[in-house]
């Protein structure tokens, strides 16, 4: 009975692995689906005041973005005033296409192969957000973008 037993763990533990491997999966797509439908028309004062409030729960000018496990490169700090183009082949049609001030690792004092692969972007803040995003998930050398949620106290 007890080998019964934990034949079930051990399938209930493979089949939870491998729908968190396919939901990790379809992030990205998800992601870029969802900042698609975001992304209509301002038809009424309720929806800029909607979008306003969006906007004010992230941090301006800031993104997360995580390099992809496969990718075997950390890429160096970077500084609009100091640029390195060659150290970023990964993010050459970014840093061409947008305003980029500043690259450089989220968690720097986490060492888990993980958080070094979680950096910070920041940009002007006339750059188009969503669009940015769209770009950095289309690359194949980043697992996701995201915006910057602001940590508030209630």
């Amino acid at each position: 009975m007890n080998k019964h037993l934990i034949f079930i763990i051990a399938i209930l533990i493979i089949s939870s692995a491998l729908t968190c491997s396919s939901n990790r999966k379809d992030l990205k797509s998800t992601e870029n689906d969802n900042l698609m439908q975001n992304d209509t028309t301002v038809s009424s004062k309720d929806s800029v005041a909607t979008m306003e409030n969006q906007d004010a729960e992230y941090v301006k000018g800031k993104l997360y973005f995580k390099l992809a496990e496969s990718t075997k490169t950390s890429l160096p700090d970077y500084d609009i005033e100091k640029p390195l183009l060659g150290e970023y082949p990964i993010l050459q049609q970014i840093l061409n296409n947008y305003q980029i001030i500043k690259i450089y690792r989220a968690f720097p004092e986490m060492n888990t192969s993980n958080m070094m692969r979680m950096y910070t972007i920041e940009f002007s803040e006339e750059t188009n957000i969503k669009t940015l995003l769209q770009d950095l998930n289309s690359i194949e050398s980043i697992e996701y973008s995201e915006r910057i949620p602001i940590n508030q106290s209630y």
